[in-house]
């Protein structure tokens, strides 16, 4: 049944309204003839006469011409006579029925019907809950198809009285993504629009929507539309748009922001735009900020900064957790780019990343959505995306030999690890766990992985999904590492400990805090095994002052060890060796909590600190050399930023990328 036939009951308030039509209309002629004044924007708390909302639409309209910012006046005012408060409705149907009487008392005007297909069309996403039709129940489908068509005849016929914005257009788009109209209908809608009003954000916004995947559009659409409405609107208008478009898939998918393709110097731009034009926008606001993250830029980041009051947006996906990040980030020294020669803000990396090879690096990352992103350094982009099964991934391995990357998986929906193929040979294996899995590791000379499930340790064959002993400790379970032979796996559990990769026996434990009687040092980092087999840590030296963190190399049998460099200068909670063992990385120590951190590169041969990376303005999380040593990737928090260090003294400073990858 088509919504106007259910308002029947409706119409005894609606003769009211048009008994007392008369006296309205000379109160309101009376109001405009004393040239009483309206604010651009509408009160919402203030009950406002048809007349009058006509008389504001109108002259928001006359001021966008020199003030292009009120056309968020306008949208308000658009939203606000769309919505049953505004005629003291208790529904919809209520509603458009007043809304009905101003049609017929201005029967020249398109407004009143703009606002009933704009009521009309609300409460059809309302009944289908906002949800794809897949989803809904028959009976909210034919309701959402009944209001939708009512929605359109009314927009059609408002565009025929001769509409003066935007709005109708952008709403005919929205109803071609509603009613699954082609590609080419949604255009000819949005294209009409921009003939009528080539700067009304929100009809950019609107077809933007269609674009996405989970509508009609596939993976850089919308992308690609940003850029060509820059091309094609020029100056602040441009970007204007550029950023709503932003701003509205964002609603949709936290991720696009960072991982998709826009151009990291126009969405900087357009979030300066934006804030200058709608400097106190609840939204908006925080929506710019959130681009400076994306693109790393930080003096954008510091200029922005006094105009963000709050960390809660609520129409901002990924605000409300990075906020805390971003103010100290504001309030930071800026931090040189020195030798990096890439750099990357990730929605939330969490773990570690892992180079494929020299020349790009796969890092785990995801806003509620798991995804491993393999990175080309040089081209900058994103050549290849793996999605988890979960929505967090502690850490990643690769395997170059068997082609193998495995991630330790965790969210509601999933927790456990997942093998993927890179080649794209056959599906993904996943494997579910009883607890949080946090650590995993490939053994290069069996097809075999360990895995860390809280205080346990197990293993799996995977050719003939054989499992392995289950080893247990007293403590969390931190990192794993197979040797180089893939007989022994290293556990850091508290303390570093080396077992039997087959039987799960226990072979050496190496010198920790707790053991009897007390050591001469205590291991505290895991960093690989040698080719000798033999474990490299680094340490803390007991009952000395000051205090000594060597680098170590133990014995086969970890009854004696070689200290390699006698002190760390400065060392934090990262550090990393390189393949052939002569360079380390490490993360300088910093007291202050989340305050800046440097990057030591040491020769180890030479025993000496080669050379001093600026690092992170906040804690470094990981670090990872790549195979040839050539390069250093860490890991900051700040939405989880990637650096890649040059090592070869070639790179210039502040070589940031313009483009994001394409996700």
């Amino acid at each position: 049944m088509k919504l106007l036939g259910r308002m029947c009951r409706c119409l005894a308030m609606a003769e009211i309204v048009a008994a007392n039509a008369d006296s309205v209309a000379a109160q309101e002629q009376k109001a405009a003839e004393a040239g009483e004044a309206l604010t651009l924007s509408p009160i919402h708390t203030r009950r406002y006469s048809w007349a009058e909302v006509e008389t504001a639409i109108g002259r928001i309209r006359d001021a966008r011409t020199t003030s292009p910012q009120v056309q968020s006046s306008l949208n308000e005012w658009y939203n606000l006579i769309a919505d049953p408060s505004f005629s003291e409705s208790q529904e919809v149907p209520e509603h458009c029925v007043k809304l009905a009487v101003w049609a017929k008392a201005r029967s020249d005007s398109p407004i009143p019907l703009i606002a009933q297909a704009k009521a009309l069309l609300n409460y059809a996403w309302h009944v289908r809950e906002n949800g794809l039709a897949s989803n809904a129940p028959a009976s909210g489908q034919e309701a959402f198809r009944s209001h939708v068509a009512e929605a359109r005849q009314m927009l059609e016929q408002a565009i025929k009285l001769g509409v003066k914005d935007g709005e109708a257009h952008a709403l005919l788009v929205d109803i071609a993504r509603a009613e699954g109209r082609s590609l080419a209908e949604a255009r000819a809608r949005f294209d009409a629009g921009c003939a009528v009003d080539p700067t009304y954000v929100w009809l950019y916004s609107a077809m933007a929507e269609y674009l996405l995947p989970r509508w009609y559009g596939k993976l850089g659409d919308v992308e690609k539309f940003a850029e060509e409405v820059v091309r094609t609107l020029p100056g602040d208008d441009g970007l204007d748009a550029y950023g709503h478009i932003a701003y509205v898939v964002n609603q949709y998918d936290g991720n696009v922001l960072f991982w998709g393709s826009y151009d990291r110097e126009l969405l900087v731009k357009a979030a300066e735009v934006m804030v200058r034009r709608y400097p106190t926008a609840t939204n908006v606001v925080p929506f710019a900020a959130l681009c400076t993250v994306a693109a790393q830029d930080h003096v954008a980041a510091r200029k922005i900064r006094p105009h963000v009051t709050s960390s809660d947006a609520p129409r901002v996906r990924m605000w409300k957790v990075v906020a805390a990040d971003y103010f100290r980030w504001c309030s930071a020294d800026e931090v040189a780019s020195g030798q990096c020669t890439w750099l990357w803000g990730t929605p939330l990396n969490y773990g570690n990343v892992a180079f494929a090879d020299s020349g790009s690096l796969w890092c785990p990352s995801g806003y509620g959505r798991a995804a491993v992103t393999l990175m080309d350094i040089e081209k900058r982009s994103v050549s290849q995306v793996l999605s988890g099964a979960g929505s967090r991934i502690f850490e990643v391995a690769f395997d170059p030999d068997k082609k193998w990357l495995v991630g330790a998986v965790s969210g509601e929906s999933f927790q456990g690890w997942v093998r993927w193929n890179p080649a794209g040979e056959g599906t993904p294996l996943s494997h579910r766990t009883a607890e949080s899995c946090q650590a995993i590791a490939i053994n290069a000379k069996r097809d075999q992985i360990a895995w860390a499930e809280s205080k346990a340790v197990r293993t799996m064959n995977l050719t003939s999904g054989e499992a392995g002993p289950q080893i247990d400790f007293d403590k969390t379970v931190e990192r794993l590492k197979f040797s180089a032979d893939g007989k022994w796996l290293a556990v850091s559990a508290g303390s570093i400990s080396v077992w039997d990769a087959t039987t799960g026996k226990k072979r050496y434990a190496l010198p920790a805090f707790e053991s009897q009687p007390r050591g001469k040092i205590a291991c505290e980092q895991l960093l690989d095994f040698d080719e000798e087999g033999r474990v490299w840590a680094t340490a803390f030296v007991i009952g000395v002052k000051p205090v000594q963190r060597p680098l170590i190399r133990c014995s086969v049998n970890g009854k004696a060890w070689d200290t390699i460099i006698p002190h760390l200068n400065g060392l934090g909670s990262s550090a990393v060796i390189s393949t052939d063992h002569r360079l380390l990385a490490i993360a300088e120590n910093n007291n202050e909590p989340g305050g800046p951190e440097a990057i030591q590169i040491w020769d180890v041969p030479g025993k000496r600190m080669q050379t001093r990376l600026p690092g992170h303005h906040n804690h470094i999380a990981s670090l990872a050399f790549s195979p040839d040593g050539k390069r250093l990737a860490s890991v900051g928090y700040l939405g989880g930023v990637v650096k890649v260090w040059s090592l070869d003294g070639k790179a210039k400073s502040g070589n940031t990328p313009k483009k994001g990858p394409p996700l």
